[in-house]
């Protein structure tokens, strides 16, 4: 499982997503297909909102602590950060940022295979 198939279900709403749908399929409501398409559609719908109506630009100054660079996935660590919009600003005492290239997303759409949540004794 890669970074970028996780980038917005780690959001409040993407892991209430998870957990919902967790639910009714130990339920036996839905099937791991259903579970599965809904997660899909779900990255898939959030990735077309961001590219066609996020306009918005901020700014983030702080202290890079620490980048790392896995499959063309960048993840960067800023500490005591200020990021700042065009009517708000916000300072955190760590910040992360894990930024895509348009290439890795675009080849990790076209794979067309769903999210599949392994837990570790599947993954031996």
């Amino acid at each position: 499982m890669n970074e970028f198939s996780e980038l917005y279900l780690g959001t409040h709403i993407g892991q209430a997503l998870l957990e919902t749908l967790d639910k009714y399929y130990e339920t036996g409501e839905i099937s791991s297909e259903i579970k599965n398409m809904f997660i899909y559609c779900f990255e898939e719908s959030l990735i077309k909102v961001m590219e066609e109506e996020c306009k918005n630009m901020c700014s983030i100054k702080g202290h890079l602590d620490t980048y790392q660079n896995v499959d063309n996935v960048w993840k960067f660590w800023v500490r005591g950060a200020f990021i700042s919009g065009e009517t708000l600003g916000a300072t955190v005492p760590m910040l992360k940022i894990v930024a895509v290239s348009e290439d890795h997303k675009n080849a990790e759409m076209n794979k067309g295979k769903p999210y599949k949540k392994q837990k570790v004794s599947e993954i031996d």
